[in-house]
C-alpha cells in the first residue's frame, strides 16, 4: 500500500519531545501575530506564547492520525485558539 510509506513517517508527538520545530514555530509566530494586533502589546508576546503551548499539549491528546496529518490538526488548533483570544 503505498500510503503505508507516508503514515509510517509522520512526525509523532512523544512524552520526551511534545512539541517538533514545526509546533514550536508555529506558535511563536502566533503568538507574534497577535501581540501586533489591537489589544495585545509587544511585551504580551511571551504570555501569548505560554498560553498557545499550553494549549497545544493539553490538545495534542485528541490528534487522530487517521483524520489528518499532525502539522494541519496543530496549525487548526492554533489559529482557532488565536481567534479565540482576540474576541
Amino acid at each position: 500500500n503505498p500510503m503505508s510509506q507516508f503514515e509510517s513517517t509522520e512526525p509523532q508527538p512523544t512524552p520526551e519531545n511534545p512539541l517538533d520545530d514545526f509546533a514550536m514555530g508555529l506558535i511563536r509566530k502566533t503568538a507574534l501575530r497577535l501581540s501586533r494586533q489591537r489589544g495585545f502589546t509587544r511585551d504580551e508576546a511571551a504570555d501569548l506564547r505560554q498560553e498557545l503551548t499550553l494549549f497545544v499539549l493539553l490538545r495534542l491528546q485528541n490528534y487522530q492520525p487517521s483524520r489528518g496529518h499532525l502539522y494541519a490538526y496543530l496549525t487548526t488548533i492554533v489559529d482557532r485558539h488565536a481567534a479565540k483570544l482576540c474576541v
